[in-house]
């Protein structure tokens, strides 16, 4: 699995807890029902997409704010103007935060990240300025990262989901090493997890394990220079492809790590076990969509609980 491969590249994470003003998270307030969101921006606009089993919970069939599927019931509302909308962009400014989960609980929602100790003070300042905006605001965790797959595991605690993995070979007309600055300077293998995408454009966190990065190039934010760690940004027709699908069908993707090795490249996704099923069709129609990539399964499994 791809996504070992970033074990404490991030050191820190966190745990807020708070109350939001959104109809949907109104709707669950008090209620037992866990539902699992991500946050989708296009331009400046934040549209919360959440995801909420329907096993259970068959009396929302009447909640005309949801959208019904097979195994779940999915929202799509525009935040723009909210707190948390205002909390999720200013996390994100800070080119190593990672935003993993957005789970709400009956009601109240958990949000979980990981970022580089290095901005530490940064993020610690955005939290102060977000507890005077949000109601019932609580840090329930901030401090050392486990590993990426032991925050997910914690997730995994809460509600189900699901780790997928597709191998891909990428034609040469994809590469661009004139524009690419990732490949000029990395060659063909690194190893990179996504942070947000915006417009089609893709912002991630790469790890430089040969320290082969020299600081100068105005597209690539140094995160670490002592671990090679640095944020950049990019495009990649078959992620923007897959991420946007997701989001329209009310599928909120947790984590998209990725990996390059030579001309194969790997792409891991993390999505509610409930929504599956409808990803693994989107996944599928990404196959005969992109016939040059060559894409196929190589890996899927539930993330287990922490033992």
């Amino acid at each position: 699995m791809i996504i070992k491969d970033f074990h404490r590249v991030l050191d820190k994470r966190c745990h807020l807890k708070f109350v939001t003003e959104d109809k949907t998270s109104s709707i669950l307030s008090g209620k037992d029902i866990i539902s699992i969101g991500r946050i989708k921006m296009q331009g400046e606009k934040g549209i919360l997409i959440l995801n909420i089993p329907k096993r259970g919970n068959d009396f929302l069939k009447t909640e005309t704010a949801l959208k019904e599927h097979d195994l779940f019931y999915s929202s799509s509302e525009e935040i723009t103007n909210s707190a948390l909308f205002t909390l999720h962009k200013k996390l994100i400014s800070s080119n190593s935060v990672v935003i993993d989960a957005i789970i709400n609980i009956n009601g109240v929602t958990n949000l979980f990240f990981r970022f580089h100790s290095v901005h530490l003070k940064v993020v610690s300042g955005i939290i102060a300025e977000a507890s005077t905006k949000l109601r019932d605001f609580k840090v329930s965790y901030l401090g050392e990262a486990e590993g990426i797959l032991d925050m997910f595991r914690r997730v995994a605690e809460i509600t189900n989901i699901d780790y997928i993995e597709a191998n891909s070979e990428i034609p040469p007309e994809a590469v661009d090493i004139r524009k690419d600055p990732i490949v000029q300077i990395l060659g063909m293998g690194w190893n990179r997890q996504i942070r947000y995408i915006t417009d089609g454009e893709i912002s991630a966190v790469f790890r430089d394990r040969h320290g082969l990065l020299k600081v100068g190039d105005p597209s690539i934010n140094e995160i670490s220079s002592s671990e090679h760690i640095f944020e950049t940004k990019f495009r990649n027709e078959v992620v923007e492809y897959i991420s946007t699908n997701a989001a329209e069908l009310g599928i909120p993707i947790l984590a998209l790590p990725q990996k390059l090795d030579g001309r194969i490249f790997t792409m891991g996704f993390i999505v509610p076990e409930v929504s599956s099923t409808e990803f693994y069709s989107l996944l599928f129609k990404a196959f005969e969509k992109f016939p040059r990539w060559k894409i196929y399964l190589s890996f899927a499994d539930k993330v287990d609980k922490p033992q």
